[in-house]
């Protein structure tokens, strides 16, 4: 599965929508057998992966 280019409008940002939304997939994700997230955080987006989890191996990578 591959996803480009998530963006939250700004004047949503830091409400927990893109955590929440991030966590529902992760966990059906996992439910679907899939064992690694990579992504490419922006530098506003980094900071709500480390929150949740995903850890800086020069890509942003969780194991599920």
């Amino acid at each position: 599965m591959e996803t480009k280019n998530s963006q939250m409008v700004p004047e949503k940002r830091r409400n927990g929508y893109a955590s929440l939304i991030m966590k529902e997939l992760t966990e059906w994700l996992k439910d679907k057998g899939v064992h690694t997230v990579r992504l490419k955080p922006s530098a506003v987006g980094r900071q709500m992966y480390e929150k949740i989890g995903f850890n800086d191996s020069g890509e942003m990578e969780l194991w599920i």
